[in-house]
């Protein structure tokens, strides 16, 4: 298998199999290939974080005017965001419906 260390992995792969013995032949029954490699995978970055400031007895939304994060990895639909604080007075809703705790 060293044979095939620091070999492309995109594309087509073909397994061809030969009988070298003079008697009667063989079958392949079972063949399998694991294929390993190093990823680097860059984080995404958070390009806009703005404060929401909210007063009392109000509300705001948050969208990708106030947070946008960019990934050269992912999709905006593939990101996730989580609540890692919550707020110390009042609350924050996903989509005006669902109230948000920390690590949603």
């Amino acid at each position: 298998m060293d044979k095939l260390e620091n070999e492309d992995l995109k594309g087509d792969w073909k397994l061809s199999v030969f009988d070298d013995t003079p008697q009667g032949g063989g079958k392949l029954k079972i063949w399998k290939l694991r294929a390993c490699g190093n990823v680097i995978v860059k984080p995404p970055v958070l390009e806009r974080n703005t404060v929401l400031k909210v007063a009392p007895k109000t509300g705001g939304f948050v969208n990708d005017q106030r947070i946008l994060a960019v990934d050269e990895n992912n999709t905006a639909e593939q990101l996730k965001f989580t609540l890692v604080t919550a707020p110390v007075a009042g609350f924050i809703k996903f989509n005006d419906t669902k109230v948000l705790k920390v690590g949603d």
